[in-house]
């Protein structure tokens, strides 16, 4: 079953802003089964609840679908604090929980360079 990415404004169109941000405090990240027809029971249901499971439904039932990790904006301007210090990637990844990879890309975002890594740390 092919997976769906679905945007924080898709979803917050689709299910209204606040069913959104609980949705994905909830489920963000991780990859949900939308049934074809609404069902409450469900941990999707729970989350979302009524109406904004009827909106999933009809739009994305029978699919999976991962909603949106908004975890990240805190880290992404974390990233940003230690780019603007001249922390290497290591160090803002150690100290924010991100990948290494994350940082470089947020970098790239940005247009920061980041300092070079010692190879004693």
């Amino acid at each position: 079953m092919p997976e769906v990415w679905i945007g924080m404004g898709d979803l917050e169109f689709l299910v209204g802003r606040d069913a959104a941000e609980t949705i994905c405090a909830n489920l963000g990240g991780l990859r949900v089964y939308v049934p074809k027809c609404p069902d409450v029971s469900c941990r999707l249901g729970k989350v979302a609840g009524w109406r904004a499971m009827r909106q999933l439904c009809e739009a994305y039932g029978g699919e999976e679908i991962t909603f949106p990790n908004r975890r990240r904006e805190d880290m992404k301007q974390s990233i940003i604090r230690g780019l603007e210090r001249g922390w290497s990637i290591r160090r803002i990844a150690e100290e924010t929980g991100a990948t290494e990879r994350y940082v470089r890309t947020v970098a790239k975002m940005f247009g920061r360079k980041p300092k070079q890594g010692s190879l004693l740390s």
